[in-house]
């Protein structure tokens, strides 16, 4: 992936970087596009990129409750209302799961907001619920159909 960000400087800089330097295109990058056997795939905003997951693609999402021994009533309640795996997380009193992105973002409200009534219903007190937003990576694979490998070149100034 290549992006533009201004560290110091009075305009944007080109800069490519390579796939364990994504988190930092995410958060420097104004613009990035995603290049692929040397063909830009796709190029836009972190945020505009991300949108560009399709369905399919896992989301990690972690549930807390306030009593541990609910965790049990909470994982069976969640399993079946988020169609998911649902694991514990290491917190005693945290689960946590991977949601597929549906076509329509309310459908994934739908799901979860079906899973809160029914943990409410159930007497099962949530302290805290969050949702991941997709990463870069994830855009890529979406992009081009596989994961980033190594780019051949590395925080080097490209000729503008």
């Amino acid at each position: 992936m290549c992006g533009s960000w201004s560290v110091g400087s009075p305009r944007p800089v080109p800069r490519c970087c390579s796939p364990p330097n994504l988190d930092e295109a995410d958060q420097l990058a104004e613009r990035i596009a995603v290049i692929d056997n040397g063909r830009i795939a796709a190029e836009g905003t972190s945020a505009q990129l991300k949108s560009r997951v399709g369905s399919g693609t896992l989301h990690p999402a972690t549930l807390r409750n306030f009593d541990s021994a609910q965790r049990p009533q909470a994982r069976q309640i969640l399993a079946g209302a988020l169609e998911g795996t649902v694991q514990p997380a290491a917190d005693p009193l945290a689960l946590s799961m991977l949601l597929a992105t549906r076509p329509d973002a309310t459908d994934t409200s739908r799901l979860v907001g079906r899973a809160m009534t029914q943990l409410a219903e159930a007497g099962v007190g949530i302290a805290d619920l969050s949702l991941s937003q997709p990463s870069l990576d994830e855009a890529f694979l979406a992009l081009t159909g596989h994961r980033a490998g190594q780019a051949t070149i590395d925080h080097e100034e490209l000729d503008a």
